[in-house]
């Protein structure tokens, strides 16, 4: 019969691959939701904009984010996969969700003043980033990512 330690360690240890195994999971569902939301995207902009190099600019975006994601995708699949990897992949998220909310395609023929871009509440695409880092089960992926949505968006507005 085992002793108490030892069934303890063994619980801990199922607990523990259980967790993970949660972890590789909503990285998954992470991912596939990231691709159908940017699917989505990216055939509503094509089918109401003119086809010219700012609906590229618009598009090429689009795929930057799919990359990143695809790379998130990758390592999460892996037994071994490196507990800096999702905050890296935020980060690169919502920097690149800033800059291209705050900074005016430089394609578009329509030049709209600077605080426009700032007048439709375009921040709040900013918390879907926050919500999809909520599915990988890590609070302080979703805490970071909170903190740097606000941060960058601030530092954007400055």
């Amino acid at each position: 019969m085992p002793t108490a330690p030892t069934l303890e360690l063994r619980r801990y240890s199922r607990l523990k691959n259980l967790r993970a195994r949660a972890e590789r999971q909503g990285a998954a569902l992470q991912f596939w939701a990231r691709t159908a939301s940017l699917a989505v995207i990216s055939c509503f902009f094509s089918l109401i904009s003119r086809w010219d190099a700012s609906l590229l600019f618009v598009l090429a975006g689009l795929v930057l984010f799919q990359l990143v994601g695809l790379i998130q995708f990758l390592f999460a699949r892996r037994r071994t996969a490196r507990w800096w990897i999702g905050y890296l992949v935020g980060t690169l998220d919502i920097i690149l969700l800033t800059v291209l909310l705050i900074t005016p395609n430089p394609f578009s023929l329509e030049v709209a003043p600077a605080a426009m871009q700032l007048r439709e509440g375009s921040f709040k695409f900013l918390l879907i980033f926050v919500c999809l880092g909520a599915l990988t089960l890590s609070t302080r992926l979703a805490l970071y990512l909170g903190a740097l949505a606000a941060s960058t968006w601030a530092i954007g507005v400055g």
